[in-house]
């Protein structure tokens, strides 16, 4: 029974990493003009449900370094106003995984 726990709880690991890394490519793409920021809950709220806080703290922590990573690298210029949003956003998935 412990082994069949450790193995889904690496799965869920797994997967919540792949679907931040998806997430982060398809930002990536997209550039700034879309909002794509919200969807990086999803894996935050998927290790909370299933992993518990810390967890969901660590992920959070991910998904803000991958959206970080996407807008950094995917927008060749960025407006004025967006620095400050951007630090902003980037403290929500951290603040949600604590609810």
């Amino acid at each position: 029974m412990a082994a069949k726990f450790k193995f889904r709880t690496l799965l869920i690991y797994t997967a919540c990493i792949a679907l931040l890394g998806l997430l982060g490519w398809l930002d990536y793409l997209t550039g700034y003009e879309l909002g794509f920021f919200v969807f990086y809950s999803a894996p935050v709220g998927v290790a909370a449900r299933k992993l518990g806080r810390w967890p969901a703290v660590g992920m959070s922590l991910l998904a803000s370094l991958a959206w970080a990573l996407a807008g950094s690298y995917g927008v060749p210029s960025v407006p004025a106003g967006l620095p400050f949003t951007g630090t902003m956003a980037s403290l929500l998935p951290v603040s949600s995984s604590m609810l």
